[in-house]
């Protein structure tokens, strides 16, 4: 028996080394090896897909941040603009208080001046072309009166000073006759 026995262990080391089992065998390691390789492969290549999609994520993000910064930037400069032409407009209007006697115009030039500095932009049409003419021309009429008006307090304020020259050399030569008495 033990002779069998050895042989059937010889036998078994035999059929495990034949060179089909062996091959067979070799073939599902290679196979084993590839599919795992092939494996390990995917993974890394998951993990690579992973990382540059989160950095397109990361640079989406951040281009959405520069559009958000600039469309902010944008809102502040409209309205710093705003804030600057409704300072414009306060100055106009200020300017036309000052300087406009609106009092003494026609109704319809007042309604024209108001209405040009409230909608600086609107419509130019011939009407208000000639509201225009028309308003250049109260507004020289309105300087040649005030220029009238100065040179009348100017002469006035002139005879007043011959007239005080006048009593003063009046009351010099009066008082010089006293002394000489």
């Amino acid at each position: 028996m033990r002779l069998t026995q050895q042989e059937l262990i010889q036998y078994q080391a035999d059929v495990f080394l034949s060179p089909t089992t062996l091959e067979h065998t070799i073939n599902n390691r290679l196979a084993d090896a590839a599919r795992e390789i092939e494996l390990k492969v995917r993974n890394h290549e998951d993990q690579i897909q992973a990382i540059n999609d989160a950095a397109r994520v990361r640079q989406v993000q951040i281009e959405a941040q520069e559009i958000m910064n600039l469309r902010a930037r944008a809102e502040i400069n409209l309205l710093n603009a705003q804030t600057q032409s409704e300072q414009a407009k306060a100055d106009l209007i200020k300017f036309v208080v000052e300087n406009i006697d609106l009092k003494n115009m026609p109704q319809i030039l007042q309604t024209f001046v108001i209405q040009s500095i409230v909608n600086p932009h609107g419509s130019a049409s011939v009407q208000d072309l000639d509201l225009q003419a028309e308003l250049r021309e109260f507004m020289k009429k309105e300087a040649e009166a005030k220029a009238r008006i100065l040179n009348a307090q100017a002469k006035q304020n002139e005879s007043q000073a011959d007239i005080g020259r006048a009593t003063a050399d009046d009351t010099i030569h009066k008082m010089r006759s006293r002394r000489r008495d």
